[in-house]
């Protein structure tokens, strides 16, 4: 599992991770989805700063979820 980072800190891409190319339906800008980013502004926009720091919280502990997930379906794989 690779380190994870966190905004401030020395990266290639946004928010700490490794520049990704965009997926289909991502702004092209920003390579952000839409749905996410209104998400992300709906919650700023309602709650400031603290519900933002809670949506990042609840999104560090799904991301690792799903990267647990990811790995386990990858180790199923090779067996």
């Amino acid at each position: 599992m690779t380190q994870e980072s966190f905004p401030g800190e020395q990266s290639d891409g946004m928010y700490g991770e490794a520049a990704m190319p965009a997926e289909p339906g991502a702004d092209p800008v920003d390579g952000v989805e839409p749905d996410i980013a209104e998400a992300v502004h709906h919650i700023a926009n309602r709650y400031g700063a603290p519900g933002l720091e809670q949506l990042i919280g609840a999104a560090q502990g799904e991301l690792q979820d799903a990267r647990r997930a990811l790995e386990s379906l990858g180790a199923e794989s090779e067996e």
